[in-house]
């Protein structure tokens, strides 16, 4: 994750990822799928990756965010959701 990013809470709520969820979550949230795909890393290793995993972006944006989602099959799927801790 980007370190310049805002600063995330370590407690994760777990929610079924579909559209009405994504348009309703606060623009800044992390979205991590808990659905994982396996890849090879060089030492020839396999290394679980998770399908989806971005903050949530603006309103005027998450029409073609939730065409990724869509994309890699992680709609309807369980998720982790990191919200924005107070300041």
């Amino acid at each position: 994750m980007d370190k310049e990013r805002i600063s995330i809470s370590r407690v994760a709520e777990v929610r079924k990822l579909t559209k009405k969820l994504l348009m309703e979550l606060e623009e800044g949230c992390y979205l991590r799928s808990s659905t994982e795909y396996f890849v090879k890393d060089q030492e020839g290793q396999f290394q679980a990756t998770p399908r989806f995993g971005e903050y949530v972006l603006p309103l005027s944006k998450r029409e073609e965010q939730w065409k990724r989602i869509l994309r890699v099959r992680a709609n309807n799927r369980l998720c982790d959701i990191y919200r924005k801790l107070a300041k």
